[in-house]
């Protein structure tokens, strides 16, 4: 998978439309229930119903001079059709902080930079609307063995280990930029 380039064939964009919902909380449910063993009645919350969505969608290349790298993926056991393969949702926190969680990406396509891109471009999206929404903190409750990631992408350590559904978590933070 590391040797094929699947960047160009991403688009990062917040969740306007049923058909994508049902997708990202499809792909919450593989990756939280179905492969990390979390509940499965506290996955899909009344967080959602306030919540920003954002999804990465893949979208196979397609034409006649994209035929070889389509193929490639293909047997790399790639979606064939436009699929959510990354999503997260912020919600607010406080007036001020913008808490981001549910973060899964489709086990096929993680360490090919998805995470990072998807979490950028959140921040962005949250950056864009600042003025309205008044955050000044974006928070993070991370899988403990997840810490590394959001450390290399700028976040710092908030508080103390906690669990969540018995399993290690820890808070992250990082400040937005005025």
């Amino acid at each position: 998978m590391a040797k094929l380039n699947i960047l160009p064939y991403i688009q990062i964009r917040p969740v306007n439309d049923d058909v994508v919902w049902r997708q990202c909380a499809d792909l919450r449910m593989r990756v939280f229930v179905e492969e990390q063993r979390f509940p499965k009645d506290v996955e899909i919350d009344e967080l959602d119903d306030q919540a920003l969505h954002m999804a990465v969608i893949y979208s196979p290349p397609e034409g006649a001079e994209q035929l070889s790298q389509a193929m490639q993926m293909a047997e790399a056991g790639l979606p064939t059709i436009p699929t959510v393969i990354g999503t997260l949702r912020v919600v607010p926190e406080d007036s001020d902080v913008a808490h981001i969680g549910r973060v899964a990406i489709d086990k096929r396509f993680r360490g090919c930079g998805v995470g990072r891109l998807l979490l950028s471009a959140t921040e962005q999206h949250i950056q864009n609307f600042n003025n309205e929404l008044g955050y000044k903190t974006i928070l993070i409750g991370s899988q403990y063995d997840k810490v590394e990631f959001y450390k290399k992408c700028g976040y710092a350590l908030k508080g103390e280990p906690y669990l969540d559904c018995g399993e290690p978590h820890q808070y992250l933070f990082k400040s937005i930029v005025q």
